[in-house]
């Protein structure tokens, strides 16, 4: 009710100021015809032009910069719009063209392609290209749109994604949108590593709003989770100011949903596609719930009863007897892996918008429903490393690290997106906006796997049996957003731009029924039995929800004296979340004979095993009592149990000032002062105090110098300060298996934050004329106490398996490259298109190694960390029919994955991988388009190294999409 009321009293105070700022005489002078000005008097060109656009019912799009700084009399009325345009522009050498509504001013050296003869529409350009903005966008919206879009960050944004671009090429989520951008590569084909800086390093924003925690084990945001149907754009900033989120040292990728249209439009996309090795395959598969396939819970997998109510008497041996007994029974029998068939892939979403006016209002409402389902099936090779005690030659024990098991993999993720999305908005006379946002985002997974284990052929080992290990379970991911927003621009003496918005959102992550089991077989000539050791079956219920308020505010004024001019902006932020779930973990623990029973053990279904006439509540029978996992606990009590729940708070404001002289430099100067506070709680039987996790503030200083010599060159260099406030999930010591990587992570309450020192540097070069664009970007980042992700020896013995990972602080590292990025199109007989767009980024790192460890490792990279990146882009479009032929092809570099900070123990390194990707589309009808296309044709394998020798390496087959889109 607390939270409730703030919220509502946050809406009211924003909505009152909005209402009072109305009657305002400037505010209404600001939106009327140019004719109800006084004549004569000097006003801003942009002030003048946008009401001569509202005058004659125009969309003005210009860059602020030209217009900005200019004073001018208001042109006398009764003379065509053409007349008074003509006179108020060519004093500064500027020009006007008319597209349909839309009234575009720009600079006559560099006119625009409408100039004298329509050019054709280049379809790379407007995909992945740079993007060079030099001052706050004061300027109406978006052409064909209505209402705010989100957050603007000053400074201009580094790479811009357009999805319609997007749409054409096939792609249909944001994680392979990502692909195709300068400095970036995903891991996993889901999570962003920008200038090899993972999660922790980056701020994602949705529609200017931070999204909760989608995972239980980290902040990273899951980019597949975003299908391409429901955004209108996204931006990356990779050099940051003080108006961007204080943890934004890697940068701020700023999600745009779908905008409300100034059309009326319907439009549906339907597709289907084929995997290699999975489509029509067999396949193993656990439990399918008739739900499934809507990606929600199925009763069948919902924790029972009997353990809900019992987990809070905690350690099982405290329970009753006739309640461990019942609880027991209670788990169900869905334990066996069967055989099916994988399906193909289906895509399907369904969008529209809806726009009337009346006089000077506008309203607009737009809708987006979509569903998508995948399907991947992997073979993999691992091996794990152990500490063993090796005899010498004079008999004297020496501790090595060797592959001390070898693995096959089988796995299938089928995966099912499901999204809607519903927008509102309202604009009076294209200077007040005010809208809501309504999002759901669902993915869920049901996985399965089956893993073959015996040791390497080797005498240094002991003879160990051969293991087959079958694991499934069910992944639900569910985010939803509700966003109250508003953009006000205010002309009074100068001009204002106030944009605001309040967002509520809750996540929620759900693992029920993780099942667990092996089998060993001692010897070829055996039968595999149930292993009814603590690691031989495992069953776990894990679920996970946050729910965060936040609220920001930005008001940006516009100002100008003489030769120079420039904008203040101001502005607030606040996030509060409150994140709680569980994790109930159970095995069961044979007592008395029953593990003598060869017949029973051979049974191939666990649940023939555990049967409830097998289960015991208490020792002194034969049979199979449940018990809890043995971990290590290296927590205090306060941070030790199966149930949690944590609290962030972070609070920031910032100035930060703009100026701009003789339209060729430009300076920017700021400072942000951001707080950051977790406690958390962990308990069994009923909650404790909060144990303080993180309390934190910092001064953040950031300073920008732009200089355009002339329209086709652009210079940029900057500084920054940025902090890496650890996520509440590397604080909190939960713990859990990455089945993947063969590892249990936990998390470290003693993490420290890291501070980041930022410099960037950028050359851009832009011919319009030639369609050539070339742009330079180099990068300094100095990091005190990096965070990093390691491998760890909680306790020091010989022959176990090194498996366990943490996050550490590192003392320094640093982190420097460039990136070099050129776009070329040409067209030829106004007939056939040829683009080609290509990047390169280089990046250096080095790590200062602890004194303990520096006799061993020496200088290292910083995790995460690729040599180098390539991006090539070949694209021929056919203009007359609109068919349009794509080539995408991404190189990385050689990375370090994982570290260890153990003595003798070696890192992990990822090799190089490459993917080449191959779309074609063609306009059947005006209204009815198709693509096809086929993903990862170089079938590169994916492999992991450790001490030279295999970690873990896999192949991902080709994919063939096709995909139809409609628009009624």
């Amino acid at each position: 009710m607390r939270r409730l009321g703030q919220l509502l009293a946050a809406w009211g105070l924003l909505l009152s100021l909005w209402v009072l700022a109305l009657p305002v005489p400037q505010v209404i002078a600001a939106a009327q015809p140019s004719g109800t000005f006084e004549p004569g008097k000097p006003l801003p060109l942009l002030t003048v032009l946008q009401n001569l656009a509202d005058e004659y019912h125009y969309q003005l799009v210009t860059d602020p910069l030209l217009v900005r700084a200019q004073q001018v009399p208001v042109p006398v009325q009764g003379t065509s719009m053409e007349s008074r345009l003509g006179a108020l522009l060519s004093p500064f050498g500027l020009r006007y063209d008319l597209i349909e509504r839309t009234l575009v001013v720009y600079r006559e050296k560099a006119a625009i392609p409408w100039e004298d003869e329509p050019r054709p529409y280049s379809g790379y350009s407007g995909a992945i290209a740079e993007v060079e903005v030099s001052a706050q966008a004061l300027a109406p919206t978006q052409a064909g749109s209505l209402g705010y879009g989100g957050e603007r960050y000053m400074g201009g944004a580094d790479a811009s994604i357009n999805f319609r671009e997007m749409r054409s090429q096939g792609i249909t989520d944001l994680a392979s949108a990502f692909e195709l951008v300068s400095g970036v590569k995903m891991e996993q084909n889901r999570y962003a590593v920008i200038r090899g800086l993972r999660g922790r390093y980056q701020s994602v924003r949705l529609n200017g709003a931070v999204l909760p925690s989608l995972e239980p084990s980290s902040q990273r945001v899951p980019m597949d989770i975003f299908p391409v149907e429901i955004l209108s754009h996204v931006d990356l900033h990779k050099s940051v100011l003080a108006d961007a989120p204080g943890n934004a040292s890697a940068g701020v990728v700023n999600i745009e949903t779908r905008r409300i249209s100034t059309e009326n439009t319907l439009n549906l996309v339907a597709g289907s596609a084929y995997t290699g090795g999975t489509t029509g395959q067999a396949v193993l598969r656990g439990y399918t719930g008739d739900r499934d396939w809507l990606g929600s819970l199925d009763p069948q997998r919902k924790l029972p009863t009997a353990i809900a109510g019992g987990a809070h008497y905690g350690n099982l041996d405290h329970w009753p007897e006739a309640e461990r007994e019942a609880a027991g029974e209670s788990i169900p029998t869905h334990y066996a892996l069967t055989k099916g068939t994988a399906g193909m892939d289906g895509l399907l979403s369904l969008s529209g918008s809806y726009h009337w006016q009346q006089g000077d209002h506008h309203w607009g409402v737009s809708a987006s429903l979509g569903y998508e389902n995948r399907w991947q099936q992997v073979d993999q090779q691992s091996q794990v490393m152990s500490r063993r005690n090796l005899v010498s030659a004079n008999d004297e024990l020496k501790e090595v690290y060797l592959a001390s098991e070898t693995s096959q993999h089988r796995r299938l993720d089928n995966q099912i997106n499901a999204n809607t999305l519903v927008a509102f908005a309202y604009s009076w006379r294209d200077t007040q906006h005010i809208g809501a946002n309504y999002l759901l985002l669902r993915q869920s997974s049901l996985y399965s796997e089956q893993i073959k284990t015996q040791e390497p052929g080797s005498s240094y080992f002991y003879a160990e049996p051969e293991r087959l290990r079958s694991l499934h379970h069910w992944t639900g991911k569910q985010v939803w957003l509700g966003q109250f927003y508003g953009s006000h621009l205010i002309d009074s003496s100068a001009l204002w731009d106030l944009q605001w918005h309040l967002t509520s959102a809750s996540s929620r992550y759900l693992r029920p029924y993780e099942v667990d089991f092996q089998y060993l077989r001692p010897a070829p000539s055996l039968s595999y039995r149930f292993d009814t050791s603590s690691s031989g079956f495992q069953v776990s219920w894990e679920q996970m929800q946050e729910e965060s308020f936040s609220s920001g505010i930005s008001a940006v004024r516009d100002w100008s004296l003489d030769t120079l001019s420039g904008d203040i902006k101001v502005g607030y932020e606040l996030l509060n979340s409150l994140q709680d779930g569980y994790l109930l973990e159970y095995i069961f623990t044979p007592k008395g004979d029953i593990d003598s029973s060869w017949k029973l053990l051979e049974q191939n279904d666990p649940a023939e095993i555990l049967t409830p006439g097998n289960i015991i509540g208490k020792p002194g029978a034969d049979g199979f009592l449940l018990n809890d996992p043995i971990h290590i606990n290296m927590n205090s009590a306060a941070l030790d149990g199966n149930f949690y729940w944590a609290k962030r708070r972070n609070r920031a404001h910032y100035l930060l000032a703009n100026s701009y002289w003789n339209e060729h430099w430009t300076f920017l100067l700021g400072v942000r002062h951001e707080r950051e506070t977790v406690k958390a709680d962990f308990w069994d039987l009923a909650p404790q105090g909060w144990v303080p996790l993180l309390d934190e503030g910092h001064n953040l200083y950031s300073a920008a110098l732009n200089y355009i010599p002339s329209g086709l060159r652009n210079l940029r260099l900057g500084y920054s300060e940025t902090v890496v406030w650890p996520s509440v999930n590397e604080l909190m010591p939960k713990r859990y298996e990455d089945v993947d990587l063969r590892i249990h992570v936990t998390g470290n309450p003693y993490l420290q934050i890291a501070q980041v020192r930022n410099w960037d540097l950028r050359w851009t070069y832009n011919n319009r004329d030639r369609d050539f664009e070339m742009n330079f970007l180099a990068f300094h980042k100095d990091i005190d106490n990096a965070i990093e992700g390691v491998f760890f020896d909680p306790v020091r013995r010989a022959d176990a398996i090194f498996n366990v990972y943490s996050y550490i602080n590192t003392r320094a590292a640093k982190l420097y490259g460039c990136e070099l990025e050129m776009d070329y199109s040409r067209v030829m007989g106004n007939t056939h298109q040829f683009t080609v767009g290509a990047s390169y980024s280089h990046m250096y790192s080095e790590v200062e190694i602890p004194e303990s460890l520096e006799a061993q490792t020496g200088k290292r990279p910083l995790q995460g960390q690729p040599e180098h990146l390539v991006n090539l882009h070949l694209q021929y479009n056919h203009l007359p029919s609109e068919q349009r032929l794509s080539l995408r092809y991404k190189h990385s570099g050689r990375e370090l994955f994982i570290v260890s900070d153990t003595r003798d123990v070696p890192h992990v390194y990822r090799n190089s991988s490459n993917n080449l990707s191959l779309s074609y589309s063609l306009r059947f009808m005006p209204n009815l388009h198709g693509v096809i296309s086929v993903e990862n044709l170089l079938q590169d394998e994916h492999r992991y190294k450790q001490a030279g020798q295999l970690f873990m390496g896999y192949k991902e087959n080709r994919k063939f999409r096709l995909r139809i889109s409609v628009d009624f």
